[in-house]
């Protein structure tokens, strides 16, 4: 048992660190109780969805909205209209139909701080390593510092922290076993995120090029497919997609199980069928390769990239092109929370309350989500989203929505308390 109770009525001021669909959910929900809410982001509203604006999302809209914001935005907007239910939204249209919309809502507006970056997050008094009992350390505030872009250095004070940051794009798993890839930083200023419109804004970026997209997810087939249309009306374009081998040596698209959990089977589906078809080696243009990473890049005068796999213990493959696209996932930061106690898991890097329920249960779907569970080691301080799953990439905005009810619960001290379900009635 934790020595604080996490207990705290409102008034009080809670800071959620992130303003995607969580942090934006969290923070109506933190207000319907009558919490002041500091709702902050490095960018803009959305702004990480907006950067797969032209991708499709794997679920149905109803999947990805509560009845809670449905209600706010009916209540702010006579007219408004939502989505479809079933829809398949693209990242687009679910930032500017739903999330965007109901940032601006009057519960929240005020609240909200964008191009606002963390730098540190600390108590008042205690110190990281000081023995201050629980107790004690709850009472004591939390401190942000914060760089604005319209106010410049400032800093709040927070009774509540929750941490909806997800996580943040990376080399991560471009070399092998997840390691740095040997290449100079200039060398590594052409490697770009596959999250990019390659049909549309950013085409210049493939187009009449030799492409190596690195990545064995739903992300990488996704890009792999759009390249691959890319390829038929500009045949100058060229595709080699590395992928991590499967247990018979070949490329192939990796789907773990948990990602086609509610309702996302069928989109997901359609995409690892697509992919893999592609890593046949039978589509004119696109060449695939098994390899446990990419070991280094060079680059000539020319400014083209030498990116060499290693496909072996022993053996190494060196492909020729321009532009290296990266699908390897991306992982937690916590640099902004040097000055707090949040034990992670050694695996995963997610926080040890989260993972160690994740570890016993291999079905998402069985998981009842509890705020004890949300507790970390830092007293008031809570991680949801993706963020809280660490490395692992089988987080849903369900389970999301799931972990925003039980931590208001925990932090309501009333473990009925739902205000999705009251929502659902009108």
């Amino acid at each position: 048992m934790a020595d604080w109770d996490p207990e705290i009525d409102s008034p009080a001021v809670v800071a959620i660190i992130g303003a995607g669909p969580i942090g934006i959910e969290a923070a109506l929900y933190a207000r319907f109780l009558g919490y002041e809410v500091l709702l902050i982001d490095h960018g803009k509203v959305a702004g990480n969805v907006l950067k797969w604006g032209h991708m499709r999302m794997f679920s149905p809209f109803r999947h990805n909205s509560t009845s809670l914001g449905l209600a706010a935005l009916a209540a702010q907007d006579s007219a408004y209209r939502p989505p479809a239910a079933d829809a398949l939204l693209t990242g687009a249209d679910y930032a500017n139909d739903y999330l965007v919309p109901l940032a601006k809502t009057d519960l929240i507006y005020d609240g909200v701080h964008v191009h606002s970056r963390i730098l540190s997050i600390s108590r008042i008094q205690s110190q990281r390593d000081d023995d201050t009992p629980g107790e004690e350390r709850a009472g004591d505030e939390f401190r942000i510092l914060i760089d604005s872009r319209s106010r410049g250095l400032w800093s709040a004070r927070a009774d509540i922290v929750i941490d909806t940051t997800g996580n943040q794009s990376s080399w991560r798993g471009l070399a092998p076993g997840g390691g740095a890839v040997l290449a100079l930083p200039e060398t590594m200023e052409q490697v770009q995120s596959a999250w990019i419109d390659v049909n549309g804004k950013q085409a210049d970026v493939v187009r009449g090029k030799e492409v190596l997209l690195v990545g064995s997810g739903v992300t990488a087939a996704s890009t792999a497919i759009a390249i691959q249309e890319m390829i038929v009306s500009n045949p100058g374009t060229t595709l080699t997609w590395v992928t991590l081998p499967d247990e018979n040596g070949k490329p192939s698209v990796r789907t773990p199980m948990a990602r086609v959990q509610g309702g996302m089977s069928q989109e997901i589906g359609r995409i690892a069928e697509l992919g893999n078809r592609l890593l046949e080696g039978r589509t004119p243009g696109v060449v695939p390769i098994a390899a446990w990473g990419v070991e280094r890049i060079d680059r000539a005068e020319s400014g083209k990239l030498t990116a060499t796999m290693l496909t072996g213990f022993e053996e190494t493959l060196a492909r020729t092109c321009d532009v290296v696209l990266s699908a390897t996932g991306g992982k937690p930061q916590w640099d902004f929370v040097e000055g707090l106690r949040i034990q992670r898991c050694g695996e995963t890097d997610a926080p040890v309350g989260v993972a160690k329920l994740l570890k016993e249960h291999k079905e998402l779907d069985e998981i009842r989500w509890s705020g004890d569970s949300l507790m970390t080691t830092e007293p008031n301080y809570y991680v949801l989203g993706a963020k809280s799953f660490g490395l692992r990439n089988d987080f849903s905005l369900q389970i999301g929505f799931s972990q925003i009810r039980a931590l208001f619960a925990l932090i309501g001290g009333r473990s009925d308390l739902d205000l999705y379900a009251r929502a659902s009635k009108f």
